[in-house]
């Protein structure tokens, strides 16, 4: 916690939002750095909740798994595009205010904001952007994530709207930060460089290894699971795949454990796809399938938020059963999936989908309380979906 606390910047008396289960070492981390500075804790009722307790506590910091962070994305644009008055004028001035936030970032990193452009950005806050942080409470100093990849326009809407958003990364292992994006210079994409004391680098197969002062000293009773975590020479064995750009910046690609292995021989790593499905407006949720199939397929919850209207000018039920069984939809989201994976290899793309009657949830055990995906839960309980994917 006395790592990060430089790059979080919050002072004493300030407040942070806490919503992660107590438990969590994300949280953990959080809850020492706070008592350490003399901040306030305010403890959200649910994560169901949050967005109304944001505008309730008016948090300084607020840190969370991507999944806030997507829900506030999605609800901000699926309101700019469907606002029932001046709908054009409204998404065109909102598209104009994400671009100069857009250009305004990019100056400033480089250290070259010109007066007109400062006129510029302060002029998309206020007609735009004041909404937005007011929704959030109005003094949001820093949002944190982690726990999970967080989707790249996901977190150039942040930057762009004016928050500082940064992404780490780190495993209950590692105490748990390794990386953060620098608050001054954040690179989109990335996790950001190691924190003080930190090294890291890339194995011959990928994986990324760390060493230093934060890896833990082995499992509890189990000398053999620690002798193959940690080598002789002190380097953990994270168990995910990543590159280090020249600029000293991580990026993950996928966890080591997850690759898809098609009947062909190929592997395939999900996390990119499913990232790059759920950019759209219309998909919620996204697990995409085919190891030792022979081709990928990928599990669909639709946005019944983003949906709402699409069903209405198409005559579709909005009940998510009906959806999950309507035609319509089908061919919808196989065309919006099939168009979000143009920019990966023939053997990577998703060929077929099946859409999910509801959302995966804690309740039916297919998350995590960090809200990852337990892909072999998501498998046994959509067993007969997937099976009907590959027999048609």
């Amino acid at each position: 916690s006395m790592c990060v606390r430089p790059m979080i910047g919050v002072k004493p008396g300030e407040i942070e939002l806490s919503f992660l289960p107590l438990s969590h070492v994300f949280e953990r981390t959080l809850y020492y750095l706070m008592v350490n500075i003399g901040g306030t804790i305010a403890y959200a009722e649910s994560f169901d909740t949050v967005r109304d307790n944001i505008i309730e506590v008016k948090p300084h910091l607020v840190a969370s798994v991507p999944r806030l962070y997507e829900k506030i994305h999605a609800a901000v644009t699926t309101k700019a595009a469907n606002a029932p008055s001046m709908r054009r004028t409204r998404k065109r001035l909102f598209d104009w205010a994400l671009n100069v936030g857009k250009e305004y970032c990019q100056a400033k990193w480089s250290g070259n904001v010109s007066p007109i452009l400062s006129a510029k950005k302060a002029l998309a806050h206020k007609l735009v952007f004041s909404k937005i942080h007011d929704a959030t409470g109005g003094r949001i100093k820093v949002f944190a994530s982690g726990g999970a990849p967080l989707r790249a326009d996901v977190c150039e809407f942040f930057l762009n709207a004016g928050f500082t958003l940064i992404e780490g990364y780190g495993l209950t292992e590692t105490s748990p930060v390794i990386t953060m994006n620098p608050p001054e210079r954040p690179k989109i994409g990335t996790v950001g460089k190691t924190i003080s004391g930190v090294e890291v680098r890339i194995a011959d197969d990928g994986e990324i290894l760390t060493r230093g002062p934060h890896v833990m000293l082995g499992y509890f009773n189990k000398v053999e699971a620690t002798s193959e975590a940690i080598n002789n020479e002190g380097w953990f064995h994270t168990g995910d795949v990543g590159e280090i750009d020249d600029e000293g910046y991580l990026k993950i690609t996928d966890r080591k454990k997850e690759l898809i292995v098609l009947s062909n021989g190929k592997n395939v790593a999900p996390s990119p796809i499913e990232q790059s499905i759920k950019e759209s407006k219309y998909i919620e949720q996204c697990v995409v399938i085919g190891d030792q199939r022979n081709f990928i397929s990928a599990l669909i919850v639709p946005s019944y938020e983003g949906f709402a209207e699409w069903c209405e000018q198409n005559g579709v039920d909005k009940d998510p059963a009906k959806m999950a069984e309507d035609p319509k939809v089908y061919e919808f989201l196989s065309e919006v999936t099939k168009k979000a994976c143009e920019g990966f290899s023939r053997y990577e793309q998703v060929k077929k989908i099946a859409v999910l009657p509801r959302e995966l949830s804690q309740e039916h055990g297919e998350l995590t309380p960090t809200l990852k995906t337990k892909r072999r839960v998501v498998n046994t309980n959509f067993d007969d979906k997937i099976n009907s994917i590959y027999e048609s």
